[in-house]
This record gives C-alpha cells, structure tokens and sequence, in this order.
C-alpha cells in the first residue's frame, strides 16, 4: 500500500512538472511569435481556436493572448516605407499621418491619416513578412509537434500547415486584397447594410493598403451591449443572408476567424 501511495505521489508531481513545463514553453512560444509577427505569429493564433481540442488547456490559455498581443513599428519606419512606396506627388496630398497604430496584427499595423481631405487609413505590412512565411511556420511546425509529443500524442499537421502557407501568402499580397475589396464592394451593393472600404489605388501597392476610414466597433465589444430581441433577429437574418449569397450565388467568401 505505501508502494502504491508512493506510486500515485510520483505520478502526480510528474504530471504538475509537465504541467509547468507545457505552461513556460507555451509561454516562449507567446513571446517569440509576438516578436516575430507575421506568419509564426498568425499560425499561432490560429492553433489556439482550432486545436483548443487536442493542445493543454494551460497552453491555450497562454496562446490565446496572442489575439490581443503584438508589437508594433516605430513611427520613423512607418513614414520611411510609405514614402518608398508611394509616389512624390502623392505623398505631398498625404497629412495627419497618426504617429502610433490604430491597430496592429500579425501581418501589419494601421495608421490613419488625410489623403486630399479625406479620411484614410493606411494598412501598411511588417518589413519582409512575405518571404518570411515559410521558414516561420517549419519553426512554428517543430514546436507544435514537440508540444502534442509531451501529451503522448501524435498528430499529422501536414495539411494545416500547407493551407496555411497557401493562404498566408494571399494574405500578404495587398493588391489581391485590394482587387477582393472592389470585388466584394461591387457584390454588396444589393445588401445596403453592410458597407465597404473604398480602396485608393493611387497610393497602395503590393505591401501598402489605403483604403477609406470607416467607422466600427469590434464584433465582440457589440455582443456586450444590451439588444432587443428585433435587433438581434435584425442582425442574424443580415448575417445569414451574406453567407447564403456568398456561398451560393457569389461563390465568394469573405470572413475572418477573428471576431
């Protein structure tokens, strides 16, 4: 019986040490990917809502601030990219560039500004974050691996990993994006509800994206708000009449995981 109780003791200090040992390695992981940004950092929170099923808790948990964490570049950087990307005689139309992000993510960082009097937002990507994809989600790979390898378990990541990098890429290419706003904007002038960015082709290229300043609240700061029970099947039958024509007429989808 002591053996047994000892056993049991053993077992349970074991599984606490694997336990801390999940917690400061996901933790690492936060840290790098918040610094390395772009696809490491993406992937990163990607596997927090779509293996939340087969990873720890505890590192879900930790890899989850990752949706609300992220660095950003300095104003003297932001200024000197935009003007190697954009043209002398626009540049001149550009002022009130806002000196810190209005919002940062994983691939870039939004900056709003005045472009000929009017409101713009440019969405202006991380230095190298395009070439960088590859090498970032093997590094990401091996350290997803090695993390369901302390569980005991093992999982083919192959294909996640492949469609991540096919979407990504996309992902970095702001004149597809551009060319899918248009697209959509085009699409959705039968459901006036919903409104689109109005894209400035004269001042965008490949990693810069100047679009209309919109206003908008975040999905999950609406939710908080108390609704009527008109406003809520208002806001459901919109949103079930988007994805039926997406899916079924436009054969074009545009959504995002994050709320």
């Amino acid at each position: 019986i002591a053996a047994t109780e000892a056993k049991i003791r053993f077992s349970k200090k074991s599984d606490q040490l694997n336990l801390v040992s999940r917690v400061k390695q996901a933790e690492d992981i936060v840290k790098t990917l918040s610094e390395l940004k772009g696809a490491a950092m993406k992937a990163g929170q990607l596997f927090s809502m779509e293996f939340s099923d087969v990873l720890p808790e505890e590192v879900v948990q930790v890899l989850k601030k990752l949706h609300d964490k992220s660095t950003f570049m300095p104003f003297e950087q932001v200024e000197s990219l935009l003007k190697k990307q954009i043209d002398p005689s626009e540049w001149k139309k550009i002022s009130d560039l806002s000196q810190n992000p209005i919002a940062a993510a994983s691939i870039g960082q939004v900056h709003s500004a005045k472009y000929g009097g009017e409101d713009v937002v440019f969405k202006i990507q991380y230095p190298g974050i395009a070439k960088s994809i590859d090498s970032d989600l093997a590094v990401l790979r091996k350290l997803a691996e090695s993390l369901t390898a302390v569980q005991g378990k093992k999982i083919d990541y192959e294909e996640f990993f492949k469609a991540l990098a096919t979407n990504l890429k996309r992902e970095a290419d702001y004149i597809r994006e551009a060319n899918s706003i248009k697209e959509f904007a085009d699409l959705l002038k039968e459901l006036s509800v919903f409104r689109v960015p109005k894209v400035y082709a004269d001042i965008s290229s490949k990693t810069v994206l100047a679009m209309s300043y919109e206003n908008g609240m975040a999905m999950n700061e609406w939710i908080k708000i108390p609704k009527s029970p008109e406003q809520l099947s208002e806001f459901a039958r919109n949103m079930i009449e988007l994805t039926l024509k997406e899916f079924f007429e436009w054969g074009v989808v545009q959504t995002d995981p994050n709320y």
